[in-house]
């Protein structure tokens, strides 16, 4: 069966600066901006990166929202599958995630695509994106989203779409690292197209909780909330999720890790009392496992030297 893993050693790696968007929508976060944030804890993140991968390139949100805004034709009805990160002046939002199904698949894969936490069924959401469409006086549909990779998520919903009658003229991306021209015939305009092979991830995946990051996991959990696995919760997901090098992994892992702690240590000294999984909705789910009382810190720190994919028995 065909993974999705993503390639490894390509030689060069964009990493689209979201962190402040998704931070933004964080139940934990603080009501004043942290220097801190900014002056250590990002960079030294991005320092294992560099470290980690060949030619390292940063795509500054602000500057993405801007440039992307010219490859949309205008009066078209635009459709963005990015909750509006990037593609910030839209029409509709659809709501999808790939997510696994049971912890074997956490790594490799297969995914399935499923709706965000707490939203309608992709059915339900194709038919309200329809008539709202209907509504406008857009002479067309084009479906945006920050990064296509095999193409499985934008192939959805096409096809979800055809079945309600509607037929999107153009997909745009801002990452294309498998420079994808033609998908179920939409054509697809890229703002980042591969002058070598390269390999893309969002910054809010190197963080432990925010909002919208690491891989979904819908196992016991289905359409009432989503958790997240994040990306750095051991060596195989580092590998096959984000496409390090085997060779620096860990490396780059322990390193994540140790940011994550001064991160939430951050967030600790701002509500001044231990934060435990249940106070992290994108976390809470890893409870079933791991003890309704666990505090945060110490299961990032229990990650150092335990697989918790692994060593915890899941469902």
């Amino acid at each position: 069966m065909a993974t999705e893993q993503t390639p490894l050693d390509r030689k060069r790696f964009v990493l689209l600066c979201d962190f402040w968007d998704a931070y933004k929508n964080f139940e934990l976060k603080q009501t004043t901006s942290v220097p801190e944030i900014d002056g250590a804890i990002r960079p030294q993140i991005h320092m294992a990166l560099s470290s980690a991968v060949d030619n390292l390139e940063l795509m500054d949100l602000s500057q993405l929202r801007t440039k992307v805004r010219t490859l949309i034709p205008i009066n078209k009805f635009v459709v963005t599958l990015d909750g509006g990160v990037i593609f910030n002046q839209y029409d509709f939002s659809l709501e999808i995630t790939r997510a696994c199904t049971s912890i074997s698949h956490a790594e490799i894969g297969p995914y399935v695509r499923m709706p965000r936490a707490l939203s309608a069924h992709l059915s339900q959401q194709f038919l309200n994106l329809k008539a709202q469409y209907e509504k406008s006086s857009c002479d067309g549909v084009v479906v945006c989203d920050d990064g296509i990779g095999t193409g499985g998520t934008i192939k959805r919903i096409l096809t979800g779409l055809r079945d309600v009658g509607i037929r999107v003229e153009l997909v745009v991306t801002v990452t294309n690292p498998n420079d994808l021209d033609l998908l179920e015939g939409v054509p697809i305009k890229s703002l980042r197209t591969p002058g070598e092979p390269y390999n893309w991830l969002n910054e809010r995946d190197l963080f432990w909780g925010l909002p919208r990051s690491g891989l979904s996991v819908s196992e016991k959990f289905h359409f009432l909330g989503l958790g997240g696995f994040p990306y750095t919760i051991n060596r195989d997901m580092v590998i096959s999720r984000i496409g390090i090098n085997p060779n620096k992994a860990e490396q780059f892992r322990q390193t994540c890790l140790t940011a994550n702690i001064t991160f939430w240590k951050l967030l600790e000294r701002f509500h001044g009392r231990k934060l435990r999984l249940k106070d992290c909705a994108r976390l809470s789910f890893l409870e079933e496992r791991l003890g309704e009382d666990a505090e945060v810190i110490n299961i990032i720190s229990k990650s150092r030297t335990t697989d918790i994919l692994r060593d915890y028995e899941w469902g």
